[in-house]
């Protein structure tokens, strides 16, 4: 079985958005609904998570993870883009979804949070990075 997931890294100035969430620093994503884009999903699981209003600028990269569930191992492919906000101000953890705390960070700040986050995380905000290095 392969879950489809889409996620966005929101960049407001010089600071990228990040969650904790389950005792880890994460980014916002969630599964892709049938029939939906992964842009799209991308968004909406960006307002939900964190009710922030944002747009695609880019692609960044695409993920894969494996983890049990029901006995059985799913893998998980997230799609992840770079977003842009013009509500910052906004945020607000969505408690059903465990999210704990949101907050706007800069890369040193980002750099410490990725010590208590995951592999594939830390992944994709090193693609973010590379990409920012060449704009």
């Amino acid at each position: 079985d392969v879950v489809r997931a889409a996620g966005g890294i929101i960049i407001n100035e010089d600071t990228c958005l990040m969650i904790f969430r389950r005792g880890k620093w994460d980014l916002p994503k969630g599964k892709i609904d049938d029939g939906e884009s992964s842009e799209t999903a991308a968004i909406r699981e960006v307002k939900e998570e964190c009710n922030v209003d944002a747009e695609i600028q880019t692609k960044v990269c695409t993920t894969w993870h494996h983890y049990w569930a029901m006995g059985r191992i799913i893998l998980k492919k997230t799609k992840w883009y770079l977003m842009s906000t013009k509500t910052p101000h906004t945020i607000s953890p969505q408690q059903e979804e465990d999210i704990e705390q949101i907050v706007w960070m800069n890369k040193e700040q980002v750099h410490d949070a990725l010590k208590n986050s995951f592999t594939s995380i830390a992944y994709v905000i090193d693609n973010f990075y590379a990409l920012e290095a060449h704009r």
